[in-house]
């Protein structure tokens, strides 16, 4: 930002005062014709920063207008896809630039999106609506598909990733202490199921599972003493419980977001052991 004029000025007369060349400007008049070189050529440089503070914001305009093909730039534009049942929602080009005659905020369903690049120039994007997430139905699932194909840099290919969320088994003994009896497994299974929902948050959409994380979250309920994990497991919805993937260190979800297990007999009820602590 630029300097005023009085700042560049008393910095001219420090320097001055310093150099030892100097000392024969003794002169303390205000019209000095020294102190007036000074003012003079402060005012000069005040206007030189202020013309590069106005070419900074110039740049950073247009910088701000170029689009740049990075993943967090077409997650963005994934959120901003509007859909409508009853008004389609087409793209028009301004300055080359792919965007919607009228933008509708109240039209961009799309509330989690993660963005990953894979190989052959593939990038994999996942989305869902709605708190909690849900799938987008196949029409929005169609109408975002062309509305990424518009938009998508040339030579590349965009993989839409839109499921129902992935399911994660726990089979742990949780040891506790006697005081919370009553309470102990309620506890540990919001703590668990806040776990999940925070995975599956706006921010860390995508998010990975991690056994360390699941512990912690364990551990971290009053009353609990210690935690055995015994195996854990992720699966995308389509998948059948019996081919999940056992997690040795941690599982990136299909889907994006993830729930707990809900195949009978594997869910956390069924599979989360409470020992007293003896």
């Amino acid at each position: 930002m630029a300097r005023t004029t009085t700042e560049i000025y008393d910095a001219i007369v420090a320097a001055k005062e310093a150099d030892a060349n100097l000392n024969g400007l003794t002169s303390n008049s205000q019209t000095a014709i020294w102190r007036l070189w000074a003012f003079i050529t402060a005012a000069s440089i005040n206007l030189f920063e202020q013309i590069q503070d106005a070419f900074k914001v110039e740049i950073e305009n247009i910088a701000k207008t170029i689009v740049p093909g990075t993943p967090s730039w077409l997650r963005q534009k994934t959120l901003e896809f509007q859909y409508s049942a009853t008004s389609p929602q087409n793209l028009i080009l301004v300055d080359l630039v792919p965007t919607y005659p009228v933008i509708d905020t109240s039209l961009q369903i799309i509330t989690r999106a993660s963005v990953t690049e894979t190989t052959n120039l593939t990038v994999n994007v996942k989305v869902a609506k709605s708190n909690p997430p849900v799938p987008l139905s196949v029409l929005e699932e169609n109408s975002l598909i062309d509305y990424l194909g518009t938009i998508r840099f040339a030579g590349t290919n965009i993989n839409v990733v839109n499921s129902l969320p992935d399911r994660l088994y726990i089979n742990a003994n949780i040891y506790y202490d006697g005081a919370y009896s009553s309470v102990i497994e309620a506890n540990v299974k919001t703590a668990l199921g806040t776990y999940l929902q925070n995975l599956s948050s706006f921010e860390n959409f995508n998010g990975v599972v991690r056994n360390t994380a699941i512990v912690d979250t364990i551990q971290s309920v009053d009353g609990v003493t210690d935690v055995l994990l015994n195996q854990s497991r992720g699966r995308a919805e389509a998948t059948a419980f019996a081919s999940g993937t056992v997690i040795v260190l941690k599982y990136e979800t299909f889907a994006g977001y993830v729930i707990e297990e809900d195949t009978v007999g594997n869910t956390f009820d069924d599979t989360l052991t409470f020992i007293l602590e003896q």
